[in-house]
């Protein structure tokens, strides 16, 4: 049927997802069942939200999880790793009485002091050699330094055994239980096992027992530096003076000093986390901006028909953004997790010699990450908010295939009341009574009507929340109420009027009137007279144009 070629192609049937089936379907208010079904019928637009906001959450919780990571780095060090206030280095190893009178000359100020070896050696490991200081102490350095890895303290290493940073230990992939050889400039050689490594952020250490050197070296280590602790309310500068000025001392490291410089050094750093938080919020916003006018670009017709059933501007709103936010809810919640791994990659990426970065993520981090991607969508909803409210419902100029030959106005002969032109685009109203309305819409004035029977000629074509339009030289009319393929009423002659004798196929004859008719049959017999035994002299195709001289 003709009318059917000319309207849109049904939607598919729906199907009922999981959560129907659940007891608490019931409870759910009509359109957020709604809202819920179209999150999951649209699975394509369900993926891209999941993947972009998870994504551009991610990008922010790393931006922030880096900032922790790096300026925590100080605080850390100096706070939760090495607890002393100085490094006193000697010119020459000390022996025990020097070491008693300078633990004399510094009481005063110093609450605990400890002498110890330190060299610099080669760390040999997997055909891999890499610069490490090594420190020979007894477990009284544990006064002075916190061995632990994450919560876990960690026991001082005995005889052959060996405590290893974890900055060198990452670096050249030492796990514990390994063997490590360590060689100084005089080709001095150290085998070791690795019983521990503990947190140190600045700088890389092996610590040993004294005795561990004096079995492989066979002689004890020169203690030629020293641990100091302050007391509570000492002068460092006053302290650092007399000390500096002590024949047998050549230098000293404030602990506090070292801190500042070592935060300079980060601060530096802060300008790409700054750089990485503002680049991952801008493209939340810019992905949610994309999906969001793809959800309305997509969605035109659905919104429109909610708009003719009443929904006011603000409800319209409301049922596009629900479901972004909900989205936007979940592909945050699922950024947060995927932000932790990603950090975790940034952080192994990250290669400073002499620093070491834990990747750390504060909860405030997860906080701001989630709210700046909330922001980025109430931000994007606000500006995409008016797409719906400009939504016409009946500006939809999809032409579906159909019957009727669409040709530009201007090429369209001007119909006359009294001999209308057929051509293909010709149609009858079949209708009692067809209005005439100024728009495709059934919300659009009428401008006058059409009686059944009446002729017209179909300009245009339109389809408009499932309704096919006809443009006609008067107006719209529904398309639905026009035959393409009709019977004139050939009864509807003007007995006022004559014409000349016309010819017509194998008939001929005078009238007072001529009418034209289009043949509907599939083969239409013309007879030699007018009854159905006279004789067949040829025949008419289905859609022929016919004069009508006598009936």
């Amino acid at each position: 049927v003709p009318a059917e070629l000319i309207r849109p192609k049904a939607p598919d049937a729906g199907k009922k997802i999981l959560l129907e089936y659940l007891p608490f379907w019931r409870r759910i208010s009509f359109l957020n069942k709604v809202t819920i079904r179209n999150i999951f019928r649209y699975r394509q637009r369900l993926a891209m939200m999941m993947v972009g906001i998870g994504g551009c959450t991610a990008l922010l919780v790393a931006g922030f999880g880096l900032r922790d990571s790096i300026v925590n780095v100080v605080d850390y060090q100096f706070t939760d790793v090495t607890t002393y206030d100085m490094t006193v280095y000697f010119m020459d190893g000390q022996s025990e009485e020097e070491q008693q009178d300078f633990l004399k000359d510094v009481s005063y100020a110093a609450e605990h002091a400890m002498f110890y070896h330190q060299s610099s050696m080669d760390l040999d490991f997997d055909n891999q050699v890499r610069k490490i200081s090594l420190i020979a102490s007894d477990d009284g350095v544990r006064d002075f330094i916190d061995f632990h890895s994450g919560e876990e303290s960690l026991e001082y290493p005995g005889v052959n055994e060996a405590l290893l940073s974890v900055g060198a230990a990452e670096a050249m992939g030492i796990r514990v239980g390994d063997e490590i050889s360590m060689r100084n400039a005089d080709m001095q050689t150290l085998k070791l096992k690795v019983t521990g490594i503990y947190d140190n952020h600045v700088d890389n250490f092996v610590l040993v027992h004294p005795d561990t050197v004096e079995r492989q070296w066979g002689e004890q280590p020169e203690m030629q530096m020293a641990f100091v602790t302050l007391k509570e309310g000492a002068d460092m500068d006053q302290l650092s003076g007399k000390i500096t000025g002590m024949s047998d001392v050549m230098n000293i490291s404030v602990s506090q000093d070292f801190a500042d410089m070592v935060r300079s050094m980060m601060d530096a750093l802060d300008l790409v986390v700054v750089v990485v938080v503002v680049c991952a919020g801008l493209l939340a916003a810019t992905v949610l901006y994309n999906l969001t006018n793809i959800n309305i670009n997509e969605r035109i017709r659905e919104i429109a028909t909610i708009k003719v059933l009443g929904f006011n501007s603000k409800e319209t709103s409301a049922y596009v953004f629900k479901e972004n936010i909900l989205l936007t809810v979940v592909g945050a919640g699922l950024g947060l997790v995927l932000g932790k791994y990603f950090l975790d990659f940034v952080m192994s990426q990250v290669k400073i010699d002499m620093v070491w970065f834990k990747a750390l993520i504060m909860p405030a981090s997860y906080l701001w990450s989630v709210v700046l991607t909330m922001v980025a969508a109430l931000f994007t909803g606000c500006f995409g908010s008016k797409a719906p409210e400009k939504t016409n419902p009946s500006d939809d100029s999809n032409v579906p295939p159909g019957l009727v030959d669409v040709k530009p106005t201007e090429t369209q002969p001007e119909p006359t009341e009294t001999e209308p032109v057929l051509s293909e685009n010709s149609a009858v109203v079949n209708a009692d009574q067809l209005s005439v309305r100024s728009s495709p819409s059934v919300n659009s004035p009428v401008i006058g009507t059409l009686e059944k029977g009446e002729i017209v000629e179909v300009i245009d074509t339109r389809t408009s929340l499932g309704i096919q339009w006809a443009r006609i030289s008067k107006g719209w009319v529904a398309a639905e109420y026009l035959d393409f393929n009709f019977d004139p009423n050939f009864g509807n002659e003007d007995p006022g009027t004559t014409t000349e004798p016309t010819e017509s196929g194998n008939q001929g004859g005078t009238t007072t009137a001529s009418t034209k008719g289009v043949i509907t049959a599939t083969e239409l017999y013309i007879r030699k007279e007018p009854n159905a035994g006279s004789k067949s002299v040829g025949s008419y195709a289905k859609g022929e144009v016919v004069t009508i001289l006598e009936t």
